[in-house]
């Protein structure tokens, strides 16, 4: 159904976490799975349901998320050998978010990068399987 869009429809996706809290490599599964989402430009609305994200980590991660995507037009998506690439455009800035389902890979020359919860790296920036925004020059 995902593979074309829908005329005159909506589709829209729900998300439950029954946990309280979650790890840190849930949290990275949460995050891909609205990246996904959001990618596809097939679904028109996405509901997560805020109150079960209890714990600090998953909220950060959740508002830093929403905080990127909130207003961003997609340029891209691609994905080889295990390199996930979602470009973005906010405002004046281009932006890519960056995971891998497999090793870690050294990231090289962009402007400013932040990890999942909003935090900025400044060294030994390499991308993994936890979303990673990267800015362009």
């Amino acid at each position: 159904m995902l593979s074309a869009r829908v005329p005159n429809g909506n589709i829209n996706v729900g998300f439950t976490i029954k946990k309280h809290k979650l790890e840190s490599q849930e949290i990275n599964h949460f995050l891909r799975y609205i990246l996904f989402v959001f990618a596809s430009k097939k679904v028109d609305k996405l509901y997560i349901d805020k109150e079960a994200l209890q714990d600090e980590q998953s909220n950060l991660a959740y508002e830093t998320i929403i905080f990127y995507l909130n207003n961003a037009t997609i340029l891209n998506f691609s994905n080889a050998k295990n390199l996930y690439v979602l470009t973005c455009k906010k405002g004046k800035d281009t932006f890519d978010i960056i995971w891998s389902s497999s090793q870690d890979i050294e990231l090289t020359n962009f402007n400013k990068v932040y990890d999942k919860y909003g935090k900025l790296i400044t060294k030994d920036i390499k991308i993994s399987n936890s979303p990673i925004y990267a800015f362009h020059k």
